[in-house]
């Protein structure tokens, strides 16, 4: 998913049917992704499921996807863009 206002692309990976999914090879091409968004001054965040560890500095690890998962990705995205903007966002 992306924020084009707040330049974020948010994405989620889980360890996919055979536990294999986001390693190895595919993490290496995740990190290149990941650094060239950086590059272009957009920022990612990755909600990373199961025992996938962190790839960057905003992403989140959890058990899977809840209502405090999203209460997670919100205070992120206001640790990365500030909370004036994201707060913004959330009275529209």
């Amino acid at each position: 998913m992306i924020l084009p206002e707040l330049r974020v692309a948010i994405e989620y990976d889980s360890t996919g049917r055979f536990g294999l999914e986001h390693v190895g090879r595919r993490e290496e091409a995740d990190r290149r992704k990941d650094r060239a968004l950086r590059g272009a001054g957009w920022e990612v965040i990755r909600i990373r499921t199961g025992h996938l560890p962190a790839l960057g500095p905003h992403d989140l690890r959890v058990a899977g996807l809840s209502q405090k998962t999203l209460s997670a990705l919100v205070d992120e995205l206001r640790v990365v863009r500030g909370p004036l903007i994201v707060d913004c966002y959330l009275r529209a």
